[in-house]
């Protein structure tokens, strides 16, 4: 090997043995933060009625019923949850029946098939939230059987807060002896919809 290249091999081999020093002994300021634990948590919707959440009390609006008299019911819906929401409700799954015939009714229907108890009582809905009430579906225009199925927006609940809801039920003056003794029954439905939600409620 010549002399030059025993040279420059040696001045390659320095070269990169203080690379290898230098490396190994730089050092520079630095900070470092870290935040442990951080979390996300899902709010709630989440409504009560009259106290009960579940809601599971039936409600008999009435066991004696007549043409012109009116029949109310007052629910009071309160908003458990974290979030505002907006409150629907509904009449559903409507069903009915002779439930007990009568002599006056046999006269009246021999068939005993007349038992549409929905399709002759007016249905009314309004919502109170102390403000006075807000009527929402006025009393003559609609029918139990009519509304059935139907949303209808009552209001927007702050967490804590609650509205009252009046069911009004007003079985019509020209139903005759062919509904004595007549049973409807149906579904009240209560829903809550956090306040961003723009889908329509089902």
């Amino acid at each position: 090997m010549s002399e030059m290249r025993k040279l420059l091999l040696s001045i390659l081999s320095i070269g990169f043995m203080m690379a290898v020093i230098a490396t190994g002994t730089l050092t520079y300021f630095y900070d470092v933060e870290v935040s442990d634990n951080n979390t996300i948590t899902a709010g709630t919707i989440d409504i009560s009625v009259d106290g009960e959440n579940p809601w599971t009390t039936s409600v008999i609006v009435t066991d004696d019923a007549k043409p012109s008299l009116n029949f109310c019911v007052y629910k009071l819906v309160c908003n458990n949850g974290t979030n505002p929401a907006v409150v629907y409700t509904r009449i559903d799954n409507i069903t009915e029946s002779n439930n007990e015939v009568t002599e006056p009714e046999l006269e009246a229907d021999p068939s005993g098939l007349i038992n549409d108890l929905s399709n002759v009582t007016w249905f009314d809905l309004a919502y109170n939230k102390g403000e006075g009430w807000n009527v929402l579906v006025k009393e003559g225009v609609l029918t139990v059987r009519d509304v059935e199925g139907t949303w209808y927006e009552l209001t927007t609940l702050q967490p804590d807060e609650c509205v009252n809801v009046l069911f009004s039920f007003h079985m019509k003056s020209d139903a005759g002896n062919e509904y004595q003794g007549d049973q409807m029954q149906f579904d009240i439905v209560f829903k809550a919809f956090q306040v961003n939600d723009d889908g329509a409620p089902y």
